[in-house]
């Protein structure tokens, strides 16, 4: 019983668990399509790639599942076995993750004003850990029992620390630059440290799994690592739609934000203060700037926002983007 706890139990607890965030991600997407975000065909392409690479993981996940349970019963010895589909989810899971992290990097370009020293050490980090991913996964076909994954460690310690990089540089990145927006006024610095912690609690999950993969495949003999290991994917996919589905959240409260600044700055022009007004015009704008960027849409590079536009037409071109 203690073997059938610690091999078909934790497989199927991991299953189990990546059904569940399988279920959040076709929610969130119709969430998503229902809202009527007017993004680019970009940003619809990966939401559309990511759905379908999520539904590819999910069918090979409970093929894995299947073959080990069912297999298993009246046949202790095929306990040991890894089934195909299993070794198949390290590469769609690589690809996944990367296909996440291009609306993260492409985040970082916007909100680094296009510099190509910051968003190049992204990419690289990320295109590393697809590599590593895809060379893991290759060569994980030629494993055929869970003894040989214990004699082969580092398919578990690059992967997962690639991965574990990237998200953190990441993370980290996207942080810095949001936190560095803050502006004089203290309701817009809030505001901006607010998003700042979204974005960023985003991925700290995918870094939390991350690390417990590594810790639950080092310290234990089981196969509890896998827990962890087959609903990896779903979290990267459950952070895209929800950073994008976050959107209307983050635009209320910048139309509350901007309209504090808009009867602010008439006040501040009635008493003759030019250096304050235009101090309102450029906080208005990095505030407008950030959660337009946020909005993660293929037009985010067209028009510019001032503090003369209405609180409603500034709203409608966060959504545009």
């Amino acid at each position: 019983m203690a073997n059938l706890n610690n091999t078909v139990g934790t497989v199927f607890i991991g299953s189990l668990l990546s059904m569940l965030l399988f279920g959040v991600t076709i929610t969130q997407t119709i969430n998503y399509f229902q809202s009527g975000h007017n993004d680019g065909w970009f940003v619809v392409f990966v939401v559309f790639l990511s759905l379908l690479l999520d539904i590819l993981h999910a069918a090979l996940g409970t093929h894995g599942t299947y073959l080990y349970v069912v297999g298993s019963i009246g046949n202790p010895e095929n306990l040991i076995l890894i089934p195909w589909s299993f070794v198949a989810l390290i590469i769609v899971t690589s690809f996944t993750v990367a296909v996440v992290r291009l609306l993260f990097v492409r985040r970082i370009w916007y909100l680094s004003n296009k510099n190509y020293f910051v968003t190049g050490i992204q990419v690289l980090f990320g295109v590393a850990a697809l590599a590593v991913g895809i060379c893991a996964g290759v060569r994980a076909f030629s494993l055929s029992t869970f003894q040989n994954v214990d004699d082969t460690p580092w398919l578990i310690y690059t992967t997962t620390g690639c991965d574990l990089l990237s998200d953190t540089c990441i993370a980290c990145t996207l942080y810095y630059y949001l936190y560095r927006g803050s502006t004089g006024f203290k309701g817009t610095s809030k505001l901006l440290h607010k998003i700042a912690l979204y974005v960023v609690g985003t991925g700290v999950l995918t870094v939390i799994w991350d690390i417990l993969e590594i810790v639950t495949y080092k310290t234990s003999n089981t196969l509890l690592f896998g827990v962890f290991y087959i609903s990896l994917s779903k979290l990267y996919t459950n952070a895209l739609l929800a950073s994008l589905n976050a959107r209307p959240m983050i635009q209320r409260k910048m139309e509350h934000s901007v309209s504090y600044l808009k009867s602010f700055g008439s006040e501040g022009t009635r008493q003759g203060s030019k250096d304050a007004r235009d101090r309102i015009v450029r906080n208005d704008v990095e505030l407008q700037s950030t959660v337009i960027t946020l909005g993660m849409n293929s037009h985010s590079e067209s028009g510019t926002l001032t503090i003369d536009e209405t609180a409603t037409q500034s709203s409608e071109k966060v959504m545009q983007l």
